[in-house]
């Protein structure tokens, strides 16, 4: 698979525990311990890159990488580093009620998902992925090769570029078992990160009436996207958690140095205390 665990780090025993749907646990460890570990395996992957394409070190990688896995694939060590980012992904968070309209007028109805504890249904993102450039990289041989072969393309290396490999990846974990030998779920992870959610792990499934769809256009350059939608089982940190979401922002931030102003939200004043909110 594209960016296989390096030398030295963690053992392939990282299996994804789905006992509870907010549980994001690996084997009883605190998730973020795993992702702190994740952000090590990324920081060599950019100098592995370089060198596996023989161009000079470029150094680790300043990003947090798209990375796919599976409960089973995850509990062998394997995971799909993307190497482009998602072109886009548009998110759908429907709230669990219905309205209805009547003579006195309009009535709400809101039904809570006990197992989950929000109001919020089980959203979902589609997801427009992208390869970057496909065209094959050439390299040329050492000239000084004894008994260099000969032929027009003799000297010549071609590799496999990784974006068109994810592509071809994410076609076979599509078609991985969906139901693992004890029962469980074999779910999806999608470890994300963007401007809105800097570190966020995804536990779902990719929505079977969908699957994938994609263009190939000889007008649209060297690159393949292609769409999924996925459906959210859970995440961690929880998405409707404002106080999460801003600790995971803040701790990204610091992990990398910076020192940062810790605002207060609205859901962590005391209702009674109008002044700190400024009233």
């Amino acid at each position: 698979m594209a960016g296989p665990n390096p030398s030295g780090s963690r053992s392939p025993d990282t299996t994804l525990s789905t006992d509870t749907a907010n549980a994001f646990t690996f084997h009883g460890e605190d998730v973020l311990r795993e992702i702190d570990d994740f952000s090590s395996f990324y920081k060599n992957l950019g100098g592995q890159w370089s060198r596996n394409l023989n161009l000079p070190d470029s150094g680790p990688i300043g990003r947090i990488p798209l990375i796919l896995t599976t409960e089973e694939m995850a509990s062998q060590g394997r995971y799909i580093v993307f190497w482009a980012g998602a072109d886009s992904v548009a998110w759908n968070f429907k709230l669990r009620g219905t309205v209805q309209e009547t003579r006195t007028g309009t009535i709400q109805h809101y039904f809570k998902d006990s197992k989950r504890n929000t109001f919020f249904d089980e959203p979902e993102a589609q997801f427009q992925f992208q390869s970057g450039n496909i065209m094959a990289a050439r390299f040329t041989k050492n000239p000084s090769a004894r008994n260099p072969p000969s032929g027009p393309q003799a000297n010549t290396l071609v590799q496999l570029p990784l974006g068109l490999m994810n592509f071809y990846e994410f076609m076979e974990i599509l078609d991985q078992r969906k139901v693992l030998s004890d029962g469980r779920t074999n779910f999806v992870y999608i470890m994300y990160s963007s401007m809105t959610f800097p570190r966020m792990i995804l536990r779902g499934f990719f929505m079977p009436e969908q699957g994938v769809s994609f263009t190939e256009n000889a007008d649209g350059g060297a690159e393949i996207k292609w769409s999924a939608t996925f459906k959210v089982v859970s995440t961690y940190p929880k998405f409707q958690s404002a106080q999460s979401l801003a600790s995971t922002w803040r701790e990204l931030q610091e992990a990398r140095g910076f020192e940062t102003l810790y605002d207060t939200s609205a859901f962590t004043l005391n209702p009674s205390d109008k002044t700190q909110a400024g009233m």
